[in-house]
């Protein structure tokens, strides 16, 4: 089963951007963006959708969101986990943040960078046309989209979980989409 993957993040709590801004002052990009950093960083939601099949997303607390993610990877044994920057964010955000909660075990369900279970379709792009999700979307899918990552830590806050799953599952189908049209975009054998 070849299987599509996208994470939601938010930001820490304050005492703990200050923390780690105290004891590490020269790191700037926690600073900027830190929902995009494992230190400063909670994962919120995971989306995961069987190519040609329906969305699962969880959306609890972090350990549920790792520890639901790990079942379903043990059970599922993806032979490809398709992804937008995986390689560089989404993998290493739920390997360390695992292993910051103890949740053992699902770092080894996920692929390395030079894994062939692993298919980034950011990194068979960057190079030639380094496109945003959005902007794909709105080629592939005739619109961009209409919320960005950084939407999601205000819909948390409101308590809009109905809006960040679908969030995650519009993506997940943008990613889906681009893969489908892989041949197209990327050239015949590539992936």
């Amino acid at each position: 089963m070849e299987l599509v993957l996208d994470i939601e993040t938010i930001p820490a709590e304050q005492e703990v951007l200050d923390q780690y801004c105290s004891q590490f002052p020269r790191k700037k990009k926690p600073k900027e963006a830190p929902a995009l950093h494992p230190c400063t960083a909670r994962i919120i939601a995971v989306g995961l959708k069987p190519v040609g099949d329906e969305p699962v997303v969880f959306l609890d607390t972090e350990r549920e969101v790792l520890e639901s993610t790990k079942s379903y990877l043990e059970e599922a044994r993806p032979s490809r986990i398709i992804t937008f920057n995986g390689t560089s964010f989404d993998f290493p955000m739920l390997r360390f943040r695992a292993a910051a909660l103890r949740v053992e075990g699902l770092g080894r369900l996920l692929p390395t960078a030079r894994s062939s279970r692993n298919c980034d379709l950011y990194h068979l792009i960057k190079w030639d046309m380094p496109l945003t999700l959005s902007e794909l979307a709105m080629l592939v899918m005739g619109s961009p989209k209409e919320l960005s990552g950084e939407d999601v830590s205000e819909l948390y806050r409101s308590g809009d979980l109905d809006a960040i799953k679908r969030y995650n599952i519009h993506d997940l189908e943008i990613i889906e989409a681009l893969y489908l049209l892989r041949e197209d975009l990327f050239g015949p054998g590539v992936l």
